[in-house]
């Protein structure tokens, strides 16, 4: 199961999207550990002094903080990624960097590309990479042979029961089960993935 801690500051200080606020909703009505984080984040927030003295950063801040992000937008997946993979942060952050290069990706299907990498002893055995898929781009329906866990770096997926799964959340799919999925996001899909293999069974469906 996926989880939505990443998105729970925002939906308690009431700064998620609408469109995202329901899926999390619906997530929060049937998982308990991510009800309770919820939970202790509202006392948490809503014990902050209304009170407190605003106070404006300089714009020189601001334009800092601004570049950064637009500089290396994947820097915040790094330590998460270290840990899905296995290696060290500074091996992840390699690994990230090379999402804006061309060396190393090859075609798996039209609008979607594999970089093959290699992971840690707890990702022995498995195939470890980073995939890109173009928007609307859809994955075969496929079966998992053993567990996979991805991380999304940017962008979404819906997969064929209609759950998504957004940039910072984690999904895993259990072995035996089986699904296809769409590439959500105006910039397209991006992830990491630790899987042990998969059995292409078909097309996804057309809508």
């Amino acid at each position: 199961m996926s989880h939505v801690l990443d998105q729970l500051p925002e939906l308690v200080a009431g700064f998620l999207s609408s469109d995202r606020v329901a899926d999390v909703e619906a997530h929060l009505g049937g998982c308990a550990a991510c009800a309770a984080e919820r939970s202790a984040m509202e006392e948490a927030f809503h014990g902050v002094p209304a009170e407190l003295v605003p106070m404006s950063p300089p714009s020189s801040l601001r334009s800092a903080v601004l570049a950064a992000a637009s500089a290396d937008p994947f820097s915040p997946f790094v330590d998460r990624l270290a840990v899905l993979f296995d290696v060290a942060v500074g091996t992840a952050r390699a690994y990230l960097a090379r999402l804006e290069t061309p060396d190393g990706w090859v075609d798996l299907l039209p609008g979607i590309t594999y970089l093959d990498l290699e992971g840690g002893p707890a990702a022995a055995g498995g195939k470890v990479g980073l995939v890109r898929m173009d928007k609307g781009a859809r994955f075969p329906l496929h079966r998992h042979v053993g567990v996979e866990r991805v991380l999304i770096l940017r962008g979404g997926l819906r997969d064929a029961a209609g759950g998504r799964v957004w940039a910072g959340e984690v999904a895993e799919m259990a072995d035996g089960t089986e699904h296809w999925f769409e590439a959500l996001g105006d910039d397209g899909l991006v992830y990491a993935v630790v899987v042990a293999d998969v059995e292409i069974l078909g097309p996804a469906p057309l809508d």
